[in-house]
């Protein structure tokens, strides 16, 4: 579901209904009930660690870190953000049967994403969490 739209900003969350036999009376019936989905926001607040310079941006998830070359943008430096932004660019899909999260990261107001954090979920315990956690940078 698209919640918010706009010049650099595209935010969506995920509705997820698995389908259940419930009784009601003494039939039963297939009802669709909503499954949590893990907040990508969290996710990524929870697993990822970030740095941003004049010049390069660093994303580090776990032992793996890319270094984002950010020259080529040309952002003055008193443009950019005091750190890497995810929150503007979040959009959901479904790939090869998987529940898939992109988050954009943004260095400036004036820049788009430089990549996104990807979050593959998987459903345990009831809800969807997260399986994988990737960084995808922007070519």
């Amino acid at each position: 579901m698209t919640k918010g739209i706009g010049t650099g900003i595209l935010e969506q969350e995920a509705h997820v209904f698995h389908i259940q036999d419930q009784r009601i009376n003494k039939e039963f019936v297939e009802v669709p009930v909503e499954v949590l989905v893990d907040d990508p926001i969290a996710i990524v607040l929870k697993n990822v660690k970030t740095e941003l310079l004049s010049n390069k941006a660093i994303i580090s998830i776990g032992e793996k870190k890319d270094v984002i070359d950010t020259k080529h943008l040309k952002i003055e430096p008193n443009h950019l953000f005091p750190d890497i932004y995810f929150g503007n660019l979040i959009s959901f899909e479904i790939n090869d049967k998987q529940l898939i999260a992109k988050i954009g990261g943004q260095i400036s107001q004036a820049s788009g994403s430089i990549g996104d954090i990807q979050i593959t979920y998987i459903f345990k315990d009831e809800m969807y969490q997260a399986k994988s956690i990737e960084f995808k940078p922007n070519e």
